[in-house]
């Protein structure tokens, strides 16, 4: 006996939905066709006695008989076979328009939402509001985990009326569970060391005072920083404030999906987990440390990789691979270098990105 779904959710790639007519030339009842439903549409079938509501049509050349099952997807009543159906429910991945920036909704098969940036404008928060149909109810019973990259505005500022809804009884309530950041809690200046304290070591410098946990993060904001549109945006929510890198533990990892952390990548300094100055500049830096997530489900990896920049990449293409992608991009750019020489380091560049 076939198993009996109370829900189920549309197969691959799409289906057609019909809906049941009276043939007015020929008295017979036959289903024509309503709407398509898409990959993972939400579908409740209609049971009678622990068994699908069903209905038999002849279709085809051949006048066979085919059984159909009554549903309800879209708003509407309709038919399908029931083998349009699947029990699992599919992972899905929303990105959101915001302009400029990126804006990203995870749901995953058990229901859990991620927001990872949010753009600079409203745009993730009217989209959520439509998503979750907020128009004439106050509150989204659905808790988020946010990740944002990095302290740029285009990638976090939108979340600033997402969080501050939570306190505006006149808009719709978000419940934020946790909030995830770089490490870096950018306070207001145009100098790096807004990223934190600075030091050097072996001609280069690191941000030593990362942020790992929330007392971290407290203790950051109630030093006497200048408070910034960042550290604003922070505290108009009250969700834990939580670091993550390179070693952090995937942020989701159930049966056949993870979602886990491949940057920044942090050295250690004077004990201390540290992050790189890029070229002494506080934008390519906080932009080059963007938390970097991985997201694996089966046979498909997605790579959500905030604002990468040039230095940043060289920075983990070395660090994943053991070679300096950075020299041997400036010794490729001399033109003098024999052929043999030329064509050994774009080997082994090759070869890096392929171990990396």
């Amino acid at each position: 006996m076939a198993t009996v779904l109370k829900t189920g959710y549309a197969v691959y790639p799409s289906v057609k939905m019909k809906e049941l007519k009276t043939n007015s030339k020929t008295g017979k009842k036959e289903l024509v066709f309503l709407k398509e439903l898409l990959f993972g549409d939400y579908i409740k079938p209609y049971i009678v006695d622990n068994a699908y509501e069903t209905v038999t049509v002849t279709e085809g050349k051949n006048e066979e008989e085919v059984e159909y099952i009554k549903v309800k997807c879209r708003g509407a009543d309709g038919y399908i076979k029931a083998s349009d159906m699947q029990a699992n429910r599919i992972l899905e991945v929303n990105f959101i328009d915001v302009g400029q920036g990126d804006g990203c909704h995870i749901v995953t098969p058990d229901d859990k939402h991620f927001l990872i940036d949010s753009g600079g404008s409203d745009n993730m928060y009217r989209f959520l509001k439509w998503r979750f149909n907020l128009t004439n109810k106050k509150k989204c019973s659905i808790p988020f985990t946010v990740v944002m990259s990095h302290s740029d505005t285009d990638h976090y500022l939108g979340f600033g009326k997402i969080f501050g809804s939570q306190t505006d009884e006149s808009e719709p309530q978000f419940s934020i569970s946790k909030i995830y950041h770089n490490g870096m809690i950018e306070a207001s200046g145009s100098e790096v060391d807004a990223l934190g304290t600075v030091v050097t070591q072996d001609d280069c410098k690191y941000i030593t005072d990362l942020c790992d946990t929330n007392d971290d993060y407290e203790n950051r904001i109630q030093s006497g920083v200048k408070r910034g549109y960042y550290i604003t945006t922070l505290t108009k929510s009250s969700a834990p404030k939580e670091a993550l890198r390179l070693g952090s533990a995937p942020i989701y990892d159930k049966k056949d999906m993870k979602m886990e952390i491949v940057g920044p990548v942090a050295e250690t300094i004077e004990g201390k987990d540290a992050l790189v100055v890029f070229g002494n500049n506080k934008g390519k830096t906080k932009n080059g440390h963007s938390v970097v997530v991985r997201l694996t489900i089966g046979h498909l990896r997605l790579l959500l990789g905030g604002d990468l920049n040039t230095e940043s990449e060289y920075h983990l293409l070395h660090h994943f691979s053991g070679v300096d992608i950075a020299a041997i991009k400036t010794r490729l750019k001399d033109k003098s270098i024999p052929d043999d020489e030329r064509q050994a380091l774009t080997w082994q560049l090759d070869e890096a990105i392929v171990k990396a």
